[in-house]
């Protein structure tokens, strides 16, 4: 049982310590707690969940209900906005606690996690973007953690770019589930090899001819091939058979050379990476001439514009516009926070995910998790703001141990009393005296003189 994926693999204390100041932190904002259930209907949380979270999930039956370990928070506080509030409420909600995820292979964070982090739910536009995104990078500023890096990227501007190639639903999730292939050598073949096999081979099922272009189709075939209206047939194949086949051949041809267009585009989205202004630049030229996708630019820019008042500066951005979270209810913009190559936390808007739970229409949202127990093993803290005590009673005072003890908790000091040097931890030490006083770094206290105890230890 000792390497045990549900072994707690941070440091509760750790924990406690980043999670008080990120809650104060959002609670200056106006971020109300909220507890959600640990244990939920996995129904709940396979809503627009992407495979690598359907895979990880801890699902079980228990009286006739497939539940699950939580994974994560958003899905929970929007099905508890779908049952609780009214319509067009702004609730803004902040939470913490373990989630659980199966991966067999992190021996580092095994399966319970810690995260940490909050949703804005109702309130619409860039305010509402620009207010979780500044909250999160100040709220790694609030403890202590100075080098960070922001991803953006847009979940919704790549489907406004590919619109005009008038891709079919099934074709433009095939291309997009494999997008970044095209990072790859020979990224483009294995799609093309794909899109023969896999689309291509069952296009009589997917691609039925119009009536209007199958008959169009008889005329031309039933005129090149000159056959007397007394013969239906032309090699076992009627003509009506002969024009559907036509049919589908073209659809085909054309399908093929929408694709072609939809993976030039690709190339060059997967590749866009960098600086904000070098990064719109490109994308507006992507975009020329599509009204919708440039709307999305200029939201998206009038959002960077934003971020300043909250201390982000451009050394901090990076955009990504192809920037991918593991959950696919995202709509809109995305963002994850970087520390080195350390992913510490992310999030982004999800409108649509309320209306999935249940909702009759899109209600606005967008939210952030920290990772709080990767940031546990990143950062130095102090488990209180004044220091822990260790008071050693070594002649068995037992009464003038306990008045000590509770005068300096009173004044905010953890204080551990110990028989013996051996039983004290790596706290500050000070000494009980035989006569009731207390010793410190060679001089004694007075109980009545607790101040000059208290300049002492803070030297």
């Amino acid at each position: 049982m000792r390497n045990s994926p549900f072994q707690v693999r941070y440091n509760r204390e750790q924990i406690d310590w980043i999670d008080r100041r990120l809650r104060k932190h959002m609670a200056r904002f106006g971020y109300t707690v909220i507890d959600t259930p640990i244990i939920d209907q996995a129904a709940l949380f396979l809503t627009r969940a992407g495979d690598q979270i359907i895979e990880k999930l801890y699902t079980f039956e228990y009286g006739g209900q497939q539940l699950a370990l939580r994974p994560e928070f958003t899905a929970a506080a929007a099905y508890r906005y779908l049952t609780t509030c009214k319509q067009g409420e702004v609730v803004h909600w902040q939470f913490s606690g373990p989630v659980f995820e199966d991966e067999a292979h992190n021996i580092v964070r095994g399966a319970q996690r810690y995260s940490t982090g909050a949703e804005c739910i109702g309130m619409n536009g860039r305010i509402a973007e620009a207010e979780i995104i500044g909250m999160a990078a100040l709220g790694l500023q609030e403890i202590g953690l100075e080098n960070y890096q922001l991803e953006l990227g847009h979940v919704g501007l790549l489907r406004q770019l590919l619109a005009p190639i008038g891709l079919d639903n099934r074709t433009e999730r095939f291309i997009l589930a494999r997008r970044r292939l095209l990072r790859q050598p020979d990224g483009k073949a294995k799609i093309w090899a794909a899109f023969e096999q896999i689309l291509l081979n069952d296009a009589s099922e997917q691609y039925q001819a119009s009536q209007t272009d199958i008959d169009q189709t008889q005329q031309m075939v039933g005129a090149a091939l000159q056959v007397a209206r007394r013969s239906q047939t032309m090699g076992g194949r009627s003509q009506d058979e002969i024009a559907r086949r036509l049919v589908r051949k073209q659809q085909r041809a054309a399908l093929r050379e929408q694709v072609a267009e939809a993976l030039k585009l690709l190339t060059k989205w997967v590749q866009l990476k960098g600086k904000p202004d070098a990064v719109m630049n490109q994308l507006k030229t992507m975009a020329n001439g599509n009204e919708m996708a440039l709307k999305t630019i200029a939201e998206w820019e009038s959002i960077l514009h934003l971020l300043p008042h909250y201390g982000i500066t451009a050394n901090h951005i990076v955009l990504h516009p192809d920037l991918a979270r593991s959950w696919d209810y995202y709509s809109g913009l995305v963002f994850e926070l970087w520390n080195d190559d350390t992913l510490i936390g992310g999030g982004g808007r999800y409108d649509d995910l309320i209306r999935l739970a249940g909702h009759d229409a899109a209600v606005p949202a967008v939210g952030f998790a920290y990772y709080t127990d990767v940031l546990a093993r990143m950062l130095q803290y102090s488990s209180e703001d004044k220091p822990c005590l260790t008071l050693l009673d070594g002649y068995g005072m037992a009464d003038s141990a306990i008045q000590w003890a509770m005068a300096l908790r009173a004044k905010g000091y953890c204080v551990v009393i110990r028989k013996t040097v051996d039983d004290a931890d790596q706290a500050t030490i000070i000494t009980l005296t035989e006569d009731g006083k207390m010793l410190f770094d060679g001089k004694y206290y007075a109980l009545d003189d607790l101040s000059a105890l208290e300049q002492a230890l803070w030297g």
